[in-house]
């Protein structure tokens, strides 16, 4: 089996691939807070449509999730945390 790269060598591959993306996508200058929350927020309208309601009432509420479903459910939390400290610094 052959042997790992070092994690700093994984970092640097990984921050290199981003920013070619972000070139990519025409994001050379750095987001501002209202675009950054903006992303958030359609990621969170993303999963409330693909869902159909809130976590809450959704995946929030169901305690046999598919893999898919977990990974969403996990996704999705992730985001909301992110907004309500946004919240909690404004």
């Amino acid at each position: 089996m052959p042997e790992r790269p070092p994690a700093l060598a994984w970092e640097k591959f990984a921050r290199r691939c981003y920013e070619r993306e972000q070139a990519r996508l025409n994001r050379t200058r750095p987001m501002t807070d209202a675009e950054e929350f903006a992303e958030l927020v359609n990621a969170v309208v993303h999963f409330e449509k693909k869902y159909d309601g809130t976590y809450e009432e959704t995946l929030g509420a169901n305690p046999e999730l598919s893999s898919d479903e977990a990974r969403d459910a996990q996704q999705w939390r992730g985001l909301l945390r992110s907004i309500e400290r946004r919240g909690a610094d404004a």
